[in-house]
């Protein structure tokens, strides 16, 4: 089962979000780190199933298919919140990162109304850019993934000079665990300066930019948008990133629940 990670800094609405994607009760509160370990939960894809077009019977093992539309089973996952310097270990950084390793792809859920600082405290509506936010989370993830591929680095590339190894594969074994695959850094490879052996650190980086982009796509959740300014900001972030969708997910949940009490 695809397993996607709910990332974001605290008090942003990841929980009300993976609560209303997944009908799950996780604890909520407008604090930071409401949510101290990893939440998990089933969500569902909705999507035409063929079965219709092609006029056959539809028996899924792996979904569900309801008169044509199929019920594709995904696991979220609603990790700790995130804070600058979470790669050095700030806050439940460490914590936070090593969830991540789980997931395929990231959806990170911003406060679009910018009414809670860096930190994920309250804050006065707008006085916050929310744009700052995905650039951090975004940093912090690059930062964490570059502490992980540039460790023994040089000892690294001499091996690989000396023995003649695929650079590739030594990528890939100093990935183990993190869920990168070999055609992932195949891939990533192919978008940097093949003379690895003269590489700056800015260079390691573009590479783990790049091969997180290709391995662990992310989806922007601009939440908040019911609240004033929250309109201008999401436009702004539009602009910038290409997969941002508006959501309310206080108001998600209240829909889900006045459903339940019928």
């Amino acid at each position: 089962m695809l397993q996607i990670a709910v990332t974001g800094k605290p008090n942003v609405g990841k929980s009300s979000f993976f609560n209303s994607a997944t009908a799950s009760q996780v604890e909520m509160a407008n604090y930071p780190f409401t949510t101290i370990d990893a939440n998990k939960a089933v969500a569902h894809v909705i999507s035409q199933c063929p079965c219709k077009e092609m006029n056959v019977t539809c028996n899924p093992n792996n979904s569900q298919c309801i008169d044509g539309t199929r019920l594709i089973p995904i696991e979220l996952i609603d990790v700790a919140g995130l804070v600058p310097g979470a790669h050095e270990g700030k806050g439940l950084g460490n914590k936070f990162l090593d969830d991540l390793m789980q997931a395929k792809v990231f959806i990170h859920v911003i406060d679009a109304s910018g009414g809670t600082d860096a930190e994920g405290n309250p804050v006065d509506l707008g006085t916050h850019d929310p744009l700052e936010d995905i650039e951090f989370l975004e940093h912090e993830i690059v930062m964490w993934m570059y502490g992980i591929v540039s460790k023994n680095w040089v000892r690294l590339i001499r091996k690989v000079e000396a023995e003649h190894l695929d650079f590739s594969k030594v990528i890939f074994e100093q990935l183990s665990g993190t869920g990168i695959l070999i055609e992932d850094v195949i891939e990533a490879l192919r978008t940097v300066n093949p003379n690895y052996g003269k590489w700056e650190d800015e260079d390691l980086i573009e590479f783990v930019r790049n091969l997180l982009n290709i391995a662990k796509p992310s989806l922007v959740i601009a939440n908040k948008a019911d609240l004033p300014g929250a309109k201008e900001n999401i436009e702004r972030m539009k602009e910038k990133y290409p997969n941002v969708i508006a959501t309310s997910a206080e108001s998600e949940l209240a829909l889900m629940n006045a459903t339940r009490a019928g």
